[in-house]
């Protein structure tokens, strides 16, 4: 999806889920900051994918029709591997 086309659906999607408008804009907000992280490629090699929140970024583990799941790794309350998927937008 183009950029431009982002904030548009976001306040499409927010008049239509009033309820979920604040999780909309926090989500809209971690896949603007974070939302480059899908290419494996050298970063994968140097260990260096990013961060998404309080978690770091390991590995791609998969990627699909809705979204792209990485290996992650939580370091705080505990720590430990999780895998988090990130919805594609739309």
């Amino acid at each position: 999806m183009d950029p431009a086309e982002h904030e548009p659906l976001l306040e499409e999607l927010c008049s239509r889920y009033p309820q979920q408008a604040g999780a909309l804009r926090e989500m809209h907000g971690l896949l603007a900051k974070y939302g480059r992280l899908s290419g494996a490629g050298d970063s994968a090699a140097n260990g260096n994918l990013g961060r998404i929140g309080p978690y770091r970024i390991v590995d791609v583990l998969g990627e699909g029709g809705m979204g792209t799941v990485y290996l992650a790794e939580q370091e705080e309350p505990i720590r430990r591997q999780v895998a988090l998927k990130v919805i594609k937008p739309g």
